[in-house]
């Protein structure tokens, strides 16, 4: 296996470096060039076969790939799709048996629509679509397919690491300059109409921006659009119908919070969707609305307190949804009348980012599973509760279950009484008082779950050295209903810092952790949790913030998303003083002693790197000591290819012994 080659600069010690690839070796080294942590799956007609999407490691020395990989339910094997040169991803199959599915042999980032009939089958590419094709939809005759498709250099989703879509945008001399224009046309994501019998592919949204689209009937397209492209009008987007054979798009729906589409019942009557608070584009856990397709009037579905994050529909107008309740994740059906009932409940989770249940004929239920101990597998959920159908652990993942710790659920009172949950990873045993990491979520509409612990791979890390990580579900996090979210319009950096301190107070006094041995570290919210945090609480030794906001003026003008801060802050930018003043951590740096290791990616769009530098900058300023900025050059929001994961993991390990004397 080859190993990176690491330039060492002053600050990261050469034991750490090396340990670290050590201990990545040990985890990823059994499993590279195979499929792992698989996802997005989709079931063919007759439930027999699917295709899922998967990840496929070369090595610690480069990016990962996607790989779509077709599991044969019958005979419990998995094949891969093809060789398709680049990355393959979101299949999709056909009424028929066709395989429709997302490909980049030519240019990294640039995806076309391949069709096939499966593994080992002939591939042929559809009509060519301008830009990069970002999701399809199969109509019901299997003959034409939805395809939204976005510019090369429109932006990537947060959640998916921000910075562009494809890097690879043209030949250009390195002088040329980029040029930016209010609602510029060209970076307008469109609504093609794929057409395979005849290959030829038409726009059929006209100058709308599409983000997302379902077919109701052959002539109907649902779509969630905005009139300006661009991430912050993701965030005022609303409903709106396609009607292809009239060519016009009209409004249906205006949503009060942020909206995703679900797949549309049968029948073309009803749009299916989700709508809550929401932090960040795909990421849209709450309340399942049914909207009618003729007169836009909603029906909200009493989902039994889960806030839903899927929802798939069977033949008979039936559903399976799927979502989080509290610390759970739960399955339920729910019945043509719109009434519903739990299935399956777990500690786990199924699925990622948000959880998935994907209903077959049989009557039982696909989904991926996986739990901080139990990496990715595909499993049927049935009455005789969960079945493995395909698993991809290897030797790797049985150490990294081995060494990373184990998660207890735990719950505490904030300064108001509210309750409020989160998990402790440790391997201590219950009464020995531990080094403790408080680890704050992003979002902040987000959730400390359950979930396999290389999701996050420095911290299973720091468990295997000695550290108990705290990650506590502060108000605003999914699992709680609309009016816990929402608690945190308006008071970000308030109440919710409340609620993780006292998280802290709570592991002291039940004699889980070392009151004399604190950190604490987050990225992206919790990066800017983390940074407000040390402003006002002395008690932790080390702390590192990824991917942080420290200024919301500077970030409301340089931030792809400065929609965001204004509704979540409920201010206004131009105002003098108020929440874009008083809650950035940069404007209190003369009062932080607590030594602060700040790192960010320079492609970074969502939080750009300006955030890390200014606080680095005024701490250096007001002559704090401890404190150290880390920009990688290729990476966006977080950290996220390797060989960057093992350095900015060997820093990490290296700050928190530095200053706590873990070992």
């Amino acid at each position: 296996m080859s190993t990176p080659a690491f330039f060492l600069p002053p600050g990261l010690s050469t034991s750490h470096v090396h340990e670290t690839v050590e201990w990545m070796n040990q985890v990823w080294g059994p499993g590279l060039e195979q499929m792992s942590e698989p996802g997005d799956l989709a079931a063919s007609v007759d439930g027999t076969r699917l295709a899922f999407t998967a990840l496929v490691r070369p090595g610690l020395n480069g990016p990962t790939r996607e790989r779509i990989g077709v599991l044969d339910r019958h005979e419990r094997r998995v094949d891969v799709l093809g060789e398709t040169p680049g990355n393959e991803r979101f299949a999709r199959w056909s009424p028929d048996g066709r395989l429709a599915f997302l490909s980049d042999p030519d240019l990294s980032g640039r995806f076309r629509l391949c069709v096939c009939r499966g593994p080992g089958s002939e591939q042929w590419f559809g009509p060519d679509v301008p830009g990069t094709i970002e999701r399809i939809r199969w109509d019901t005759t299997g003959g034409r397919i939805a395809a939204v498709s976005a510019p090369l250099s429109a932006d990537r989703s947060g959640v998916r690491g921000s910075g562009r879509l494809s890097s690879c945008i043209g030949d250009e001399p390195s002088w040329v300059p980029t040029v930016t224009t209010e609602d510029d046309p060209s970076m307008v994501r469109r609504l093609f109409v794929i057409d395979l019998l005849a290959g030829r592919a038409e726009v059929v949204s006209g100058p709308v921006n599409v983000w997302e689209a379902e077919w109701l009937d052959e002539d109907r397209i649902a779509v969630v659009a905005s009139d300006r492209p661009g991430e912050s009008a993701w965030y005022g987007a609303d409903v709106r119908i396609v009607e292809i054979g009239r060519g016009t798009v009209r409004p249906l729906y205006r949503p009060s919070r942020q909206v995703q589409l679900a797949p549309s019942p049968p029948g073309g009557r009803v749009v299916a969707l989700l709508e809550a608070l929401a932090s960040d584009r795909e990421l849209v856990a709450g309340s399942l609305v049914l909207v009618d397709a003729a007169s836009g009037k909603p029906r909200t579905v009493d989902t039994k307190a889960i806030d839903v994050t899927s929802a798939m529909w069977r033949p008979d107008g039936s559903a399976v949804l799927a979502g989080h309740r509290h610390l759970e994740t739960v399955v339920a059906d729910m019945s043509p009348a719109g009434v519903v009932s739990e299935v399956w409940a777990t500690e786990g989770t199924l699925g990622h980012p948000y959880p998935a249940a994907l209903p077959l004929p049989d009557g039982t239920v696909a989904a991926v599973h996986e739990s901080w101990e139990q990496t990715p597998e595909i499993v049927a959920v049935g009455p005789g509760g969960l079945e493995v159908v395909a698993s991809f652990g290897t030797q790797g993942t049985d150490f990294l279950a081995h060494v990373g710790g184990h998660p207890h659920p735990v719950s505490w009172e904030s300064v108001d009484g509210l309750r409020i949950e989160g998990w402790l990873i440790t391997d201590h045993e219950a009464c020995q008082p531990a080094p403790l990491l408080l680890e704050v979520h992003g979002g902040p509409v987000w959730l400390a779950r359950n979930r396999w612990s290389a999701r996050n791979i420095v911290l299973p890390l720091l468990v295997s050295r000695g550290f108990s990580i705290l990650q506590p579900n502060f108000r605003g996090s999914v699992g709680r209903g609309a009016e816990f979210m929402e608690a945190i319009l308006g008071d970000m950096g308030g109440l919710d810092i409340d609620d993780c301190l006292a998280g802290v107070d709570a592991s002291v006094a039940a004699n889980r952790a070392d009151p004399s041995r604190l950190g604490i570290l987050g990225g992206s919210y919790g990066g800017f949790l983390t940074s407000l945090i040390v402003t006002r609480d002395h008690r932790f030794g080390a702390a590192v913030a990824l991917s942080p906001v420290t200024d919301w003026w500077s970030q409301h003008g340089t931030s792809n998303i400065g929609e965001f801060d204004r509704r979540f802050l409920d201010s206004d930018p131009a105002s003098i003083g108020g929440r874009y003043v008083d809650r950035s951590p940069a404007r209190y740096a003369e009062q932080v002693e607590t030594p602060l290791l700040i790192v960010a990616g320079a492609t970074d769009r969502c939080t750009p790197i300006g955030q890390a530098q200014q606080m680095h900058s005024a701490l250096v300023e007001a002559g704090r000591v401890g404190t150290e900025l880390v920009i990688y050059p290729e990476e966006g929001h977080g950290v996220r290819e390797y060989p960057a994961v093992i350095d900015y993991c060997a820093r990490v390990v290296a700050w928190f012994e530095r200053y706590l004397g873990v070992r």
